[in-house]
């Protein structure tokens, strides 16, 4: 049956695949058949299918060429950027340095999070800010009090193994001496001008980074050794050096390292928050927990949405108080969000993905049958299998400065995953259809 379709290429897996089959579930209601899949899976699809037909929802910029290749496959190029997050601390610097020049006339809608986001777009951008639509976003619309049951065996099974716990969740990226080193010669040698020409500008700031990181990292240690300090565990972010923290792990008694599936469960699971100016803080705050930003490097510190938000704590005392303070604290979700929160984030009683799925549907999209699978996706999914494989036991990461794919998409993605995710809205109505190695086919009946 021919249908409008949607193609959506993950690249991170714990951050962005759930909120995309949740997206799914909004979209194969309202017609939609959606295609979701590693990066590399969605390119062979669009490479492999007959016709130019279509949306693809992009995460950001991408070169030219590219561009202009998946534009052959498809009716409508859309970037919903999750790098741009309320996180951002200079949403105009960031907006500038991700799209590649003269790409902005390709680009056929561009969602941003909220009003400054927007107002940013506004200024930043020529021909591209006429196709911007302020949405909110869908990992947002999962954090409303009416989808959080999507969450909640995760959560359970989380409390269970852990019971009361303080979750720290990293966001330095630049946690190892490597992690620089490597990101120098590779940003160096990038394709993109805006990358190269900040190369000075970014050492700069991992230098800084890094400075921090170990400062928090010999606090960490002060607290472990104290008998009243309550239960910790640490998650680093997906993009960081894991290796560093599995050395770094073995130095604590007490405190925990565990980077397993996205990080939603985990900030609902824990008693309180502790991040250092990430969108973690934004789940905290909409979950109503407590949130506390050590501020040990005033030089670095993240002037945007999760610094409001935070309480904000300047040494090892300041820290291990907010955990024993904070370890049996029940959750108390606002009433009305800040007026702060509501200029970074749009939220209104029409959720996100609502929004982007009535937009979409006013394109003129053309129909397409669905994929069948041939002899060559099996061909690249044993390749693709065995090429991991050969990078786990060699570890052939030529730089770090890049999450290796065994990292970024852990255990690639499994069917189950979108089943579990899909059937917590009691959808028993639902296609999954794994078309080849991570990239799978979600409709209706």
């Amino acid at each position: 049956m021919e249908k409008k379709t949607i193609y959506i290429p993950i690249e991170i897996k714990a951050r962005e695949l759930t909120q995309y089959i949740f997206f799914s579930k909004f979209a194969i209601s309202k017609g939609f058949r959606v295609y979701i899949g590693s990066k590399p899976a969605i390119n062979r699809l669009l490479d492999q299918k007959p016709n130019k037909a279509g949306v693809l929802i992009f995460k950001g910029g991408l070169d030219l060429d590219n561009i202009l290749k998946i534009k052959k496959k498809i009716n409508s190029f859309i970037i919903l950027d999750q790098e741009l997050s309320p996180s951002c601390t200079d949403f105009h610097y960031e907006m500038k340095r991700r799209y590649w020049p003269n790409s902005e006339k390709f680009v056929d809608r561009y969602y941003v999070i909220g009003q400054h986001a927007y107002d940013t777009g506004k200024e930043v951008f020529g021909e591209m800010a006429k196709n911007m639509v302020k949405t909110g976003w869908p990992s947002i619309d999962m954090l409303r009090e009416d989808y959080r049951k999507i969450f909640i065996k995760r959560i359970d099974d989380i409390k269970k193994k852990f019971g009361d716990f303080i979750l720290i969740s990293s966001a330095f990226y630049f946690n190892s001496r490597k992690m620089i080193n490597d990101f120098s010669k590779q940003k160096k040698k990038d394709l993109w001008d805006s990358v190269r020409n900040a190369v000075e500008k970014e050492l700069t700031t991992a230098e800084l980074t890094f400075e921090e990181f170990k400062m928090n990292i010999e606090v960490l240690k002060k607290i472990d050794e104290d008998h009243s300090c309550p239960k910790i565990i640490i998650r680093p972010h997906p993009s960081e050096d894991h290796e560093e923290w599995k050395k770094i792990s073995k130095s604590f008694k007490k405190i925990k390292v565990i980077f397993e599936g996205e990080i939603t469960p985990w900030i609902y699971a824990a008693n309180a928050l502790l991040h250092r100016g990430c969108a973690s803080a934004i789940t905290a705050y909409m979950a109503g927990k407590p949130i506390g930003y050590p501020i040990l490097k005033r030089e670095v510190i993240k002037k945007a949405l999760p610094y409001e938000l935070s309480e904000h704590l300047f040494n090892a005392e300041d820290i291990l108080n907010f955990c024993k303070r904070n370890i049996h604290k029940k959750p108390l979700p606002p009433s009305e969000y800040s007026q702060e929160f509501k200029r970074y984030i749009h939220i209104e009683k029409k959720n996100a993905t609502e929004i982007i799925l009535e937009d979409i549907s006013k394109f003129d999209l053309v129909h397409e049958q669905p994929y069948e699978s041939n002899i060559g996706d099996i061909i690249f999914s044993i390749s693709s299998n065995l090429r991991e494989k050969l990078h786990l036991f060699f570890k052939l990461k030529r730089y770090i400065a890049v999450a290796p794919q065994s990292q970024k998409m852990p255990g690639g993605i499994k069917k189950k995953e979108i089943m579990d995710t899909l059937m917590s809205f009691e959808n028993e109505d639902v296609i999954i259809k794994q078309l080849f190695k991570d990239c799978f086919m979600i409709d209706s009946y």
